[in-house]
């Protein structure tokens, strides 16, 4: 099991970061007894979303062994869960295990943080992170992980909004050696003699983050950073909607929270930023590995919960290629 690349990056160069506990609230708990009619607009938007809720499904085709998607939630804590019944007899009775990147593939993409540093980090300010009037919050949420604006300023997209979108807790669990869910979903395939193989390359998934306009780029770091001081909140409230398979309310709630402050019209164009750059495109991307593997049968497919929703997710595409797409309990 290779350490994931955020980890690694942040134990080469701030060593000394100290790590708030980790505990977090429900905000949506919270959110449901302060304000019902908010609460009730996010599960409304996301049931608008086709294949909202689930994230183990079933895939036939005639003549071929079943296949099946499971939707991850990248986070060490899933990482230490048991498995479903179904979903671990799924797996231990898998031909093939496809992930979105292999253990050499991450190796690779490691080797490269450690031996070029442009990789991670522009010659010169990038104007993604930008201060604007609160430069104090700013400040806070950088220094946090031993950041300078400096710093922050010259990282590339992919690695701000790794090192924003792992909470400390977890980035010490990653350098620990704490496998995220999909990890620890590898492991065990691996340690059971079935082949595990990638669906993409570490440069075809950095390069979905080219294709977020600037300005969106620029507005979804400032809310990655204004978020630093509730991100193990954020981490136990997407986990309960992960956990109650309310997949497609995790990005429901995005979009709610971000509204209160830049307004429900540019939070939800820069949702469909997001999702169009990092999760459609790769989709479409997967779908030639996915169809081939997937009519031979026997596929396990592990891959972000994120991915399966919606007219664009998995689950929707397969179907569009003739295959029969069903729900399952874990």
């Amino acid at each position: 099991m290779r350490m994931m690349p955020v980890a690694l990056l942040l134990c080469l160069v701030w060593p000394q970061l100290a790590f708030a506990a980790c505990e977090g609230r429900d905000l949506l708990a919270e959110l449901q007894q302060r304000d019902p009619a908010a609460h009730q607009r996010i599960f409304e938007r996301a049931a608008a979303i086709p294949n909202h809720v689930g994230v183990f499904w079933k895939v036939e085709t005639p003549g071929a062994a079943p296949s099946w998607l499971l939707g991850t939630y990248h986070d060490t804590e899933m990482g230490r869960r048991p498995l479903g019944r179904n979903v671990a007899q799924a797996l231990d009775g898998a031909r093939l295990m496809l992930v979105e990147m292999t253990d050499a593939e991450i190796a690779r993409m490691n080797e490269r943080i450690e031996t070029d540093p442009s990789f991670s980090f522009a010659p010169s300010d990038t104007g993604l992170v930008v201060a604007g009037e609160d430069r104090a919050r700013l400040d806070a949420a950088l220094s946090s992980r031993g950041i300078t604006v400096e710093l922050a300023g010259r990282m590339r997209p992919w690695l701000l909004f790794a090192t924003f979108g792992f909470p400390l807790c977890q980035i010490r669990e990653l350098s620990e050696g704490a496998p995220i869910m999909d990890q620890a979903l590898a492991d065990r395939a691996e340690a059971a003699g079935t082949p595990v193989a990638g669906l993409e390359t570490y440069e075809q998934a950095l390069s979905a983050f080219d294709g977020i306009p600037d300005d969106a780029m620029k507005a979804l770091v400032g809310d990655l950073l204004a978020w630093t001081d509730a991100e193990e909140d954020l981490r136990r409230t997407n986990l309960g909607l992960y956990e109650a398979e309310q997949v497609a309310a995790i990005l429901a709630y995005s979009v709610e929270i971000s509204a209160a402050q830049i307004g429900e019209t540019e939070s939800e164009r820069l949702s469909d930023s997001f999702v169009n750059a990092v999760l459609t495109n790769r989709n479409e991307a997967w779908m030639d590995v996915l169809v081939r593997e997937v009519a031979l049968g026997g596929v396990f497919a592990a891959m972000g919960a994120l991915h399966l929703p919606g007219e664009t997710g998995i689950v929707a595409l397969l179907r569009e290629r003739g295959f029969t797409v069903t729900r399952q309990a874990l």
